[in-house]
């Protein structure tokens, strides 16, 4: 018996216990591509998820933090107004330093990240990486990554700066008063 059989088949047996609205709002294409029923048989069938890459059983779903950002934002100044500044200071420490330790994380095969088919060979055990000098990982990483990711080192810092800040002279904003400006 085929997937889409057994689905049929089970199918059949759970539409006796519902309700009659139920079963039309399952089966009604009104405001759908197709109908939620069909929808579950293309979309959710294990064969259909495990060609897919999700997994057998599916691998569990969660919201990344780095998906979330509006409410990591939020979250670190307690729902509170922030500055500019503030903001990009907990991108910067919340988002995009967890996001690069997870990055590095994947080299030693540890945390939700692996490397891809391309880069396994710079996969290392995590003794392998525990034994390395600081120096030693920073090269490794620059080898994976194709970039030095040290957040901590001045010229990334000053990179991040002049990316996310504008003085007032570079804004090209000269309708409007400076003192406003540097209130905004």
């Amino acid at each position: 018996m085929t997937a889409k059989q057994k689905f049929e088949q089970g199918y059949v047996n759970m539409e006796q216990r519902w309700p009659q609205e139920f079963r039309e709002w399952v089966l009604t294409t009104k405001g759908r591509v197709r109908s939620l029923k069909d929808t579950l048989k293309v979309c959710m069938l294990k064969t259909v998820r495990t060609t897919a890459g999700l997994g057998d059983p599916p691998n569990k779903w969660s919201n990344q933090r780095a998906e979330a950002m509006n409410n990591v934002i939020k979250e670190a100044n307690n729902n509170q107004i922030n500055d500019q500044v503030t903001i990009h200071e907990v991108i910067e420490g919340q988002v995009i330093k967890q996001q690069q330790d997870e990055y590095i994380k994947a080299i030693y095969n540890t945390g939700k990240y692996r490397l891809a088919q391309q880069y396994k060979r710079y996969s290392v055990s995590p003794l392998e990486w525990s034994q390395k000098t600081e120096e030693q990982k920073k090269e490794h990483v620059k080898r994976v990554l194709g970039s030095n990711i040290d957040p901590g080192s001045s010229a990334q810092k000053e990179q991040l700066v002049r990316r996310l800040s504008v003085s007032i002279a570079n804004s090209k904003l000269d309708t409007i008063a400076p003192g406003l400006l540097n209130k905004i």
